[in-house]
């Protein structure tokens, strides 16, 4: 036999599905609003804090620099292909037509 349906009991257990609804979302809120907190203030710590400069090739030895004063200066310049290099040769666009060598004697 079914239950009769009490009003007032459903009314409580729908009341305390709300409340638990409403503190998870509560909680997702803070977490949001913590999270958005602390990079605001890694944000502020980076802005305020002091970079020392890296050298981009490392560091040139002595010896070489007395040798060869010059040898960053392609780099700034911009550096060109170097001719004898593999990665300079230039490989002719691929064409649609298909070559044929006609060898006939």
């Amino acid at each position: 036999m079914p239950q009769p349906i009490d009003f007032q009991t459903e009314l409580s257990r729908v009341a305390a599905v709300e409340r638990a609804q409403q503190l998870a979302d509560r909680l997702a809120m803070n977490a949001q609003q913590r999270l958005a907190q602390e990079i605001q203030e890694q944000k502020t710590l980076a802005e305020t804090q002091v970079h020392q400069p890296e050298a981009k090739s490392g560091e040139v030895e002595p010896e070489l620099k007395r040798k060869n004063p010059y040898v960053g200066r392609r780099r700034k310049r911009g550096e060109k292909p170097d001719p004898e290099s593999p990665s300079a040769e230039q490989t002719p666009p691929p064409s649609d037509e298909a070559h044929s060598l006609d060898v006939t004697i």
